[in-house]
């Protein structure tokens, strides 16, 4: 959300079998895009997070994953992606009533004085606000096939 990400390890459910898990390094394509909107006085905020991973860890020993598997295990990992970032969202903005990842700056273009900003009350409408969350992970390569 705040473009500070380098890296990170992530585990997501096997689409194939949602015992199991396939562990991924994923890294930000491009920056996270936000635009926030401002629907009958509550804020309705568009999240939009595209990542490159690569598999580290899968349950099937093979030389090769055919391209119907990594089509669907970045269908499994930008789903759960967007689930995980939903939560994040509303457990900050319900439960915290704290905009810990700065969405109120992409807001301010809405109001014509920092005045207007101020009496709008960022912080008590953040916690009414509405999220949209879009992920898109592409698969990149794998340690397991390119042993880097």
């Amino acid at each position: 959300m705040t473009n500070k990400l380098k890296s990170c390890r992530l585990s997501i459910p096997d689409p194939e079998d949602e015992s199991k898990a396939i562990d991924s390094y994923l890294t930000l394509d491009t920056k996270p895009q936000i635009r926030v909107s401002i629907v009958n006085g509550t804020p309705y905020i568009k999240v939009k997070v595209k990542m490159n991973a690569r598999i580290s860890s899968i349950n099937e020993i093979s030389n090769y994953i055919p391209q119907e598997k990594i089509d669907k295990i970045e269908a499994s990992a930008s789903h759960y992606l967007k689930v995980h970032l939903l939560n994040y969202l509303y457990k900050t903005s319900k439960d915290f009533k704290s905009d810990i990842s700065g969405t109120g700056k992409y807001a301010i273009s809405h109001f014509k004085t920092r005045s207007e900003y101020e009496d709008y009350n960022w912080l008590d409408n953040f916690q009414n606000a509405f999220f949209d969350v879009e992920t898109d992970v592409k698969i990149k390569s794998s340690f397991l096939l390119t042993g880097t």
